[in-house]
């Protein structure tokens, strides 16, 4: 087990309007991103757009940058997307409609910002002419858009990553109303958008191929992440782990169950939704190499046994396959949203109501 090191914190202030902060707060907070009052002050400030807080942003930490965006861009003047460095210094600000001016709304299932400023945005575009298509776009660093990638057959884009080598790795929605077997799961493009290789399709994972969301009632949220030498990504309604080189060899698919839950089973065990009164959901994902999937877990007990919502952060490691509390307990309980492991760090978010701020927690892991 690993131990932990050097927490550094970096807090991001709202300047918006006090109408969509109120919004904001509510839109945030469902999402779990509450905060102890005693959190130390910050180390920068970062003045957001009230679209953010209007509809309650999401957030996504890698390649050392921190990246925020509104779900929906209907109708909105403000920036779609913002970046952020480790300081909390805006590096990148775009407005999607700005690059389609055809579109009338745009809905943002996932962003990735490569080292070398490649964007690359899941998305479903919206214009007068029809009802929305599934789109994979490719912004360079001066956000201008250079490729757009239409989706025909499948749900499009549920997570993507852009390597530091400018691979883009798209992990599909599902299959819909399409042929399981003809859709890939995984799909790796090069800068340009010139599809290099598929990885399976939904026919190999039967629970998830009509809709990855249909798992969300079934074990929790889909996930995806790059490491040094890998990507790998976790389906919820299979409950696997599947992982490849990035050389695109070495494909591996391990069932990882659930998390245990202390207290509600045996050490070791694994608890299921019916079995402990309440519902175990993962929340979010990390992976890191060698040792597999780290798992922000969260135990919803029934409504009425009196009991309070809780979280635990927990290793999966693949070489034993099987699931570890993290450590040391202020780790592993750490009360904010866990947005993953970036650059050696476990990286939090946690949203302060009283300043209409959301703190950004990196802990350096170290052996």
């Amino acid at each position: 087990m690993r131990k932990f090191y050097q927490s550094v914190r970096l807090r991001v202030f709202s300047t918006i309007a006090r109408r969509a902060a109120i919004a904001g707060v509510v839109a945030v907070a469902a999402i779990g991103l509450a905060r102890p009052a005693s959190a130390p002050a910050g180390q920068a400030v970062i003045g957001l757009d009230p679209s953010f807080y209007a509809q309650g942003p999401r957030l996504k930490a890698e390649n050392g940058m921190v990246i925020l965006w509104a779900p929906t861009a209907k109708g909105s003047p403000d920036s779609q997307i913002q970046v952020f460095d480790s300081e909390g210094r805006e590096t990148m600000s775009l407005n999607l409609l700005e690059s389609l001016p055809e579109a009338k709304n745009v809905v943002i299932s996932d962003v990735s910002v490569s080292p070398g400023g490649t964007v690359a945005v899941g998305a479903q575009v919206f214009t007068k002419k029809d009802r929305g298509k599934s789109k994979l776009l490719l912004l360079d660093s001066a956000g201008h858009l250079y490729n757009s990638i239409a989706f025909d057959t499948g749900l499009g884009v549920v997570k993507l990553e852009v390597d530091d080598d400018q691979n883009i790795w798209v992990l599909r929605l599902g299959a819909g109303m399409g042929d399981p077997a003809k859709i890939p799961v995984l799909a790796k493009y090069d800068r340009d958008g010139n599809l290099t290789d598929e990885f399976l399709h939904f026919s190999d994972f039967t629970k998830d191929a009509q809709i990855v969301h249909g798992g969300l009632a079934l074990g929790g949220d889909v996930c995806m992440g790059v490491t040094q030498a890998r990507v790998w990504f976790w389906m919820p309604s299979s409950r696997e782990l599947v992982t490849v080189f990035r050389d695109g060899s070495g494909l591996q698919r391990v069932s990882t169950g659930l998390p245990a839950w202390p207290g509600a089973s045996p050490a070791g065990g694994t608890v299921r939704a019916r079995s402990c009164g309440g519902t175990v959901r993962a929340r979010s994902c990390g992976g890191m190499d060698p040792d597999g999937m780290v798992c922000q877990v969260s135990f919803v007990p029934k409504a009425s046994d009196g009991r309070k919502a809780t979280t635990a952060l927990y290793q999966f490691r693949s070489d034993t396959r099987d699931w570890q509390p993290m450590q040391p307990a202020s780790l592993a309980e750490h009360p904010g949203l866990f947005l993953g492991v970036d650059q050696g760090k476990a990286v939090f978010a946690s949203f302060e109501p009283e300043n209409h701020s959301i703190a950004v927690d990196s802990v350096t892991l170290g052996q």
